[in-house]
């Protein structure tokens, strides 16, 4: 069985102190945890022996943050990166608000290497406060959703116009659909005779063309059907 940490042994003894969850409880969750190799928050929130906004009070209260409720009081937007989607997820915390200075970053799993990896992202300027994992998972897709989907729709016109089909002709390619149609238009009042023959070869040529491909296509899947039956 895996043992679990000194902090969440720490944090159980809070909770049972708070009248969150009784000693058996909690000795089953310790059990939990360590046979399932996860924390011992997510061994007790299996169970649904409380309810995660109490369960995430107690974490407030056992490490002296503020506990905020982020349906309630969303993140700043702006100080969130759809770069870094993924990051605030896989590590529970997003930049909260600002504050004199200070960026409080929202976390659903306080510590000091949580710490570490926020003041390597946002510096010494920083504060804590406890959300609950599932307002952060929330949080994130509501403060990014509109980003989400603008690099949906536009990250490829952005970065690469030739590629998108937002623009759908080119310069040159209405250049010459102009001057086509006012061939067509013109054709008929100048020359009609030569304008009618021309039309006529052109048509010509296109289904010839199309009859050619076809038969191309033809060959193609008679030969391929012919290699699979002798794979048989």
């Amino acid at each position: 069985m895996y043992p679990i940490s000194s902090s969440d042994r720490a944090l159980g003894d809070v909770l049972v102190a708070r009248g969150v969850l009784s000693l058996p409880q909690l000795d089953e969750a310790a059990g939990l945890a360590g046979m399932w190799h996860v924390r011992l928050g997510d061994a007790i929130l299996a169970r649904n022996w409380v309810e995660p906004a109490v369960y995430y009070q107690a974490i407030a209260f056992h490490f002296q943050l503020p506990f905020v409720d982020l349906i309630k009081d969303p993140p700043d937007p702006d100080l969130m990166s759809l770069g870094e989607t993924e990051s605030y997820a896989r590590k529970l915390m997003i930049p909260w608000k600002e504050s004199d200075g200070q960026i409080i970053i929202a976390t659903a799993e306080p510590g000091p290497d949580l710490i570490l990896l926020a003041r390597q992202r946002w510096g010494n300027a920083i504060s804590f406060a406890v959300a609950s994992k599932p307002d952060i998972v929330w949080a994130i897709q509501a403060s990014l959703s509109d980003k989400m989907t603008h690099r949906a729709i536009y990250e490829l016109a952005e970065q690469t116009l030739d590629m998108s089909a937002q623009q759908v002709f080119k310069p040159g390619q209405v250049v010459f659909g102009y001057s086509v149609l006012t061939v067509l238009m013109l054709g008929p009042a100048l020359a009609p005779v030569a304008t009618l023959v021309a039309i006529n070869v052109l048509m010509s040529i296109f289904y010839l063309g199309n009859l050619v491909f076809k038969g191309i296509l033809g060959c193609v899947g008679i030969h391929l059907e012919f290699i699979t039956a002798a794979a048989r």
